[in-house]
This record gives C-alpha cells, sequence and structure tokens, in this order.
C-alpha cells in the first residue's frame, strides 16, 4: 500500500492519550499500513488500532476500485484511439490511390 489517509473523526481520542501511548498507536498504524500486521494483545493500542484499521482497509479498498475504473476507463480510450488512427491511415491510403482522376486529397491536381 503507498498511503493512507488518516481522518479528523479519531482527532479527539488522540488527543486524550499520553505522547507514550499515542505514538504507540501511530507506529501499530504505519507497521499496519506497510506490512499488514496488527498490533498483538488486548492492549488501549490495540483496541484503539481497529478504528484507525477500519479507515484505512476503507481507503485501501476504494483506491483498488477508483484504479479498476481508471484502467477500464484507459483501456477504452485506447481502443478508440487505435480505431481512429486506422480510420485516418485508411482514407489517408484512399486519397492517394488514383482513382482515374489526378486527384490528391480530394483536390484536382
Amino acid at each position: 500500500m503507498q498511503g493512507f489517509l488518516l481522518y479528523k473523526d479519531n482527532a479527539e481520542a488522540v488527543k486524550k492519550m499520553d505522547d507514550e501511548t499515542a505514538g504507540k498507536l501511530f507506529k501499530a498504524i504505519y507497521d499496519y499500513a506497510d506490512t499488514g500486521k496488527t498490533p498483538k494483545g488486548e492492549t488501549l493500542v490495540g483496541m484503539l488500532f481497529e478504528f484507525f484499521k477500519a479507515d484505512i482497509d476503507r481507503g485501501h479498498e476504494r483506491h483498488k476500485e477508483i484504479s479498476k475504473i481508471r484502467a477500464a476507463a484507459g483501456k477504452k480510450g485506447g481502443q478508440q484511439k487505435q480505431a481512429n488512427l486506422a480510420k485516418a491511415s485508411k482514407r489517408s491510403e484512399q486519397e492517394q490511390k488514383p482513382n482515374g482522376k489526378n486527384k490528391w486529397r480530394g483536390k484536382d491536381i
């Protein structure tokens, strides 16, 4: 996972923690985002972590959905570009072929 969001919804809980507990919580959050490991035990940090974990997981799932949508849109755009290039190439070939008259790009020469 490249990154994650922290929402202000949990800010009050973090503000009420002592610095040591808040530091352990943030280390646990970063560890989870990096490795997927959750804190062990029924500690205060472990319980508070679950709120952040849900937000991180939700954000990660949303990111995957958006990536799929963008990949599909990019594929469609690429297909249309190829179709347009093929049409342009075919038109160009037709314009350059002699058709019994001296024409180039639809105009008399």
